[in-house]
């Protein structure tokens, strides 16, 4: 079976305007509204996958390399922003590895993602293998470590941006917030606990414009949100290096 992981991290790929779905809108915040998500997907040559499949390899592919690595990712999420990270994670992670499981027996696989895709896919599966149920904290409770940030220029302005909005969705409504993650990518369940959260979204959006939210996108807030209150301040059993 041969693997080929193709990463791209674009400043482009991060945003929360996409033009999908019924799923949610909410009022925008105008540092994001001219960005374009490019997505993530994971697709099988010859035959894509359909919506179902696909859902059930980004969930296997990230639950590998947590359930591999998880000090590792948990130092990789602590070093990294939404649009830039101090390590590469195609060589950072066992990457090959963990995609030629989540694909199964294809004969060939490839992967597409944006940074964020990926740091929410590694923040979500973090947090839920770290709390195998939701825990309680004081209203109001700063995270417990604060952010890092690697991009520069016109990068870091967003990157912030994304780390705020992160951090207020989940600081007003931390429970919804991890209802969403315990659902199944791409469910009813998880249209269901999205519904709810809407007005959380739009406490935390500045501007006057309207964005759409896929579930995608808005599960990589939430997931980064959440892993930055409870996993970022526990102590590291990984100091970096390769």
């Amino acid at each position: 079976m041969r693997n080929r992981l193709i990463l791209l991290v674009m400043g482009t790929a991060i945003c929360v305007s996409l033009p999908t779905s019924d799923f949610a809108k909410a009022a925008p915040v105008k540092e994001l509204e001219d960005y374009t998500v490019t997505g993530s997907r994971i697709r099988i040559k010859p035959t894509d996958l359909g919506d179902r499949q696909r859902n059930l390899a980004i969930t296997n592919f990230s639950r590998c390399l947590v359930g591999q690595a998880t000090p590792r990712v948990n130092y990789y999420l602590r070093n990294s922003d939404a649009l830039a990270s101090k390590e590469n994670p195609q060589k950072f992670f066992p990457m090959g590895e963990c995609l030629g499981e989540a694909m199964g027996d294809a004969d060939q696989s490839q992967a597409r993602f944006s940074m964020l895709g990926l740091r929410g896919w590694l923040a979500e599966a973090a947090y839920l293998k770290a709390n195998k149920k939701y825990v309680v904290f004081a209203p109001d409770a700063p995270p417990a470590s604060p952010r890092q940030y690697f991009s520069i220029d016109g990068n870091l302005r967003l990157a912030k941006r994304i780390g705020e909005f992160s951090d207020c969705i989940v600081a007003r409504d931390p429970a919804g917030a991890d209802a969403i993650l315990r659902t199944s990518r791409g469910s009813a369940a998880e249209f269901e606990a999205a519904k709810p959260f809407l007005a959380t979204l739009s406490a935390c959006i500045d501007g006057k414009s309207e964005v759409s939210f896929n579930s995608e996108t808005l599960r990589a807030y939430v997931a980064d949100g959440l892993w930055q209150r409870y996993e970022a301040g526990k102590p590291s059993t990984f100091k970096g290096g390769n």
